[in-house]
């Protein structure tokens, strides 16, 4: 487990979702419940998939009244996730922690020359 207790959500989209942020062998799950309506969902994220990771610098990217991280998606939307309720991971580590995990995909995904632009 990545971060026990994590807010979650997709860019443009205005709900979020608390839960966890796992890691499982070739990418990212997270699972969470809409704090309003009870709506339990998860979303598995590949590392192939992510183009980038990053702190957020634009206030539209905020979570939950703090900054995030930002997941760049190949095909979609950006994910946006911050860890809530005061975890060990602030929001530059939990990206570079995430960036580790990601990064022998991406160079992976460059030495057979199928890296996304």
């Amino acid at each position: 487990m990545l971060a026990k207790r994590i807010a979650w959500r997709r860019r443009n989209v205005p709900h979020h979702y608390i839960g966890a942020l796992l890691s499982f062998g070739a990418g990212i799950r997270l699972v969470g419940r809409e704090p309003a309506t009870g709506i339990e969902l998860a979303l598995s994220i590949p590392f192939e998939e992510i183009e980038d990771v990053r702190a957020s610098a634009a206030p539209d990217d905020e979570l939950v009244g703090g900054q995030s991280v930002v997941l760049d998606l190949a095909e979609a939307d950006a994910v946006l996730l911050r860890e809530i309720g005061g975890g060990p991971l602030g929001t530059a580590e939990l990206a570079a922690r995430l960036e580790r995990l990601r990064a022998p995909w991406a160079r992976r995904a460059r030495t057979l020359g199928v890296a996304k632009t």
